[in-house]
């Protein structure tokens, strides 16, 4: 992971460590999981911010593009 993604991913995480509803913070503290190749702890900010604000479309997109990722199935590996 790259060292200053790491060190902003740091900061915020002490940031929402105070408030830990700030959406705001939690959006991009996911953007920042899913840039570093972390989409586990990305889809789980992203859970986070649609469990506070049920109708956020940025963060629901971002749930759908890695839950995406993670069905992607290369189906011709199975069929030589």
């Amino acid at each position: 992971m790259n060292e200053e993604i790491k060190e902003k991913i740091r900061l915020l995480s002490e940031q929402l460590a105070e408030s830990p509803e700030n959406t705001d913070l939690l959006l991009e503290r996911g953007r920042l999981h899913f840039q570093s190749g972390n989409f586990a702890a990305a889809r789980n900010d992203f859970a986070v911010v649609c469990q506070f604000v049920p109708g956020q479309v940025e963060a629901r997109e971002w749930i759908d593009h890695i839950d995406s990722i993670w069905a992607f199935r290369y189906k011709d590996i199975y069929n030589p």
